[in-house]
């Protein structure tokens, strides 16, 4: 499945999300952070590049994934988790814990 199968608006996904929030994502190859606005909604994490765009640039499927937190000294970010699953395997970060 690709980005342009999922088609839902984001007004939607933002009604119906159980979190809104900054987030962060580490580069797989070269380790910097990337900043979106997430959409934790159906058992995705979509992220939007900013609050203005409709379309996610890129989703993550995080029912039954493996979450852990990572070392701040790991990653240089305080509320760092990894997230896994059979498709992929990167590092979040948010601002607040929650």
């Amino acid at each position: 499945m690709n980005l342009e199968e999922v088609v839902i608006s984001k007004n939607e996904l933002i009604k119906k999300a159980d979190k809104v929030a900054t987030i962060y994502k580490q580069g797989t190859t070269i380790k910097t952070w990337d900043k979106y606005t997430g959409v934790l909604s159906g058992g995705y994490l979509y992220l939007f590049k900013n609050r203005k765009d409709t379309m996610a640039e890129a989703y993550f499927w995080v029912k039954k994934a493996l979450i852990t937190m990572v070392d701040e000294n790991e990653c240089g970010f305080r509320n760092a988790f990894r997230l896994k699953n059979k498709y992929i395997d990167c590092i979040f970060a948010t601002d607040k814990p929650e």
